[in-house]
Order: structure tokens, then C-alpha cells, then sequence
């Protein structure tokens, strides 16, 4: 059964399309939206940047990522403390362990480990490895279409 789509709910579904759009992602997303009542739809809009970093390490040339949610970096410790994926570092752009520690990293940050821990592997699929592996991303994302989301 599909439900109208309150005002709110419709620019909560354009910002989403925006930012398939902006992260070079395909607007016709496979899955689903399962809408859920005006009092269940608290917004979670959160800015997420991924930048890579060249430096050395004992005069070697070493690539480093970071992650930074709201203007706020992301320690890679506090995500190992849940899930070891990636000890190595955050990633993006494919399905593997990296993009695993990323995406819950992210969840945790802004959600709470209950939160991170339930959704964490569809954030991945659907977003983090989306994205390319080899550039920077700088988006708007919001996380509470995440728990809506429902495969088709």
C-alpha cells in the first residue's frame, strides 16, 4: 500500500535524488521507500567528506583517508571498538572491508552504535561504494532514508 507523500516527505526524497545526483550516483535507485507517519520522519541531514591524503611514513610515500561528518573528524579507533573491517585505514568506492569501517564509523558518529550496527552494511552498499575511489567526496546525506529504505 503506498501512501501520499506529505510536503515534507517529497522535498525529503528530492534532497535524496540531489545527492544521488551530486555523488554521480543513478537517480533511479532500486529500491523502494517504505514512508512512515510525519512523526517518525525526523530528518537526519548530515554533511560527509572523504579526503585523501598523501604524506610519508619513515620516507615512504603512504596514502591516508579521513573522514569527517559535520565538520568533525572521524577517529578510526572508535569504529574498531564495534566492528575490526579496515585497521588499515577508512576507504570508499568499492564493497569491501574498508567502506565497511567507513560507513559505520559515519553511522556511529551520528546515530549511536545501535543504530551504526543494524544499518551499517546497507550504508555501505548503497552509498559509501558508490562513490569513486579515487577522488575526494564532499555530500549531504540523510541517514534517516536509510531505515526507510526497503529492498525491492
Amino acid at each position: 500500500m503506498t501512501k501520499k507523500l506529505t510536503p515534507e516527505q517529497q522535498e525529503n526524497v528530492k534532497q535524496f535524488k540531489e545527492w544521488l545526483v551530486n555523488n554521480s550516483m543513478p537517480t533511479d535507485s532500486p529500491f523502494l521507500f517504505e514512508i512512515k507517519s510525519k512523526n517518525e520522519m525526523n530528518a537526519m541531514k548530515v554533511h560527509v567528506e572523504g579526503k585523501i591524503v598523501n604524506t610519508t611514513e619513515n620516507g615512504y610515500p603512504v596514502e591516508k583517508r579521513k573522514l569527517i561528518v559535520n565538520g568533525i573528524e572521524l577517529d578510526l579507533q572508535d569504529s574498531l571498538k564495534i566492528a575490526q573491517h579496515s585497521p588499515g585505514g577508512f576507504h570508499w568506492g568499492y564493497g569491501g572491508s574498508g567502506p565497511a569501517q567507513s560507513a559505520l564509523a559515519i553511522l556511529l558518529a551520528v546515530k549511536g552504535k545501535d543504530f551504526a550496527v543494524a544499518h551499517y552494511q546497507e550504508f555501505k552498499r548503497r552509498f559509501i561504494a558508490q562513490l569513486d575511489m579515487n577522488q575526494d567526496f564532499d555530500g549531504q546525506v540523510d541517514i534517516e532514508l536509510l531505515s526507510m529504505a526497503k529492498p525491492r
